[in-house]
C-alpha cells in the first residue's frame, strides 16, 4: 500500500482520458473506490476554484489496477465533497464514516466532456434521518417482512406437490 501526502482522484486514478471514457462500455468508466473516517474539513482556494481538504484516515483503490493508497488528507470532486461536508457539519459530529465509488461518464454538455458519477458503498444507517423521512412520506418502500424458515419450507412443499404427477391426476398425498 502506497502512502500519499493526500488522496486525490488524479493521485489515485490519473488524469481522466476522454478517449478511454468514449471507448468504455456505455461511455462510463470506473475510477476508484475511496473510504475512510473524516474528522475535519478545511476550505481552500486554487486557480481552479474552491475546494475542501478533509482530514482523517482514508484509503483509496484504483479500479483499473487494484493499487491501494492511504493518507490522512483527502480532496474529493464537488459532488462527493458536498455530501461529506454536509455530514460533518452537524451538531456534535466528531467524525463521519463514508465510502464512495467514483466513476466518470461521457457528458457532451460539459466543457470537459465528462462528469463524475458517485455511488455510496455504505447502506443507510437505521437511524438515518432521510430514511426515516422517506418512510414516513411513503417514498421509501418498506422491505418485505422476513419469512420464517418453517413457512418457507411449507411453501416449497406445496409448490412441489402442485407440480407432482400424483397431484395432476387429482389425488392428494398428505
Amino acid at each position: 500500500m502506497q502512502i500519499l501526502r493526500k488522496i486525490t482522484l488524479k493521485n489515485v486514478a490519473g488524469k481522466v482520458d476522454i478517449e478511454k471514457v468514449l471507448a468504455a462500455p456505455n461511455k462510463h468508466m470506473e475510477l476508484l473506490k475511496v473510504y475512510g473516517v473524516a474528522r475535519k474539513a478545511l476550505p481552500g482556494q486554487t486557480d481552479l476554484g474552491p475546494f475542501v481538504k478533509f482530514g482523517g484516515s482514508f484509503r483509496a483503490v484504483n479500479s483499473e489496477t487494484g493499487e491501494m493508497f492511504e493518507s490522512g488528507t483527502l480532496i474529493l470532486p464537488g459532488i462527493a465533497q458536498d455530501l461529506l461536508l454536509g455530514a460533518l457539519d452537524g451538531d456534535d459530529v466528531e467524525s463521519v464514516n463514508f465510502g464512495f465509488s467514483i466513476s466518470v461518464k461521457y457528458s457532451p454538455e460539459s466543457i470537459a466532456k465528462y462528469e463524475y458519477d458517485l455511488r455510496s458503498l455504505l447502506a443507510p444507517a437505521a437511524d438515518d434521518p432521510l430514511e426515516r423521512l422517506g418512510a414516513s412520506l411513503g417514498v421509501v418502500a418498506a422491505l418485505p417482512a422476513p419469512v420464517p424458515a418453517e413457512a418457507e419450507a411449507e411453501a416449497e412443499a406445496e409448490a412441489e406437490a402442485e407440480e407432482s404427477p400424483v397431484h395432476k391426476r387429482g389425488s392428494r398425498r398428505k
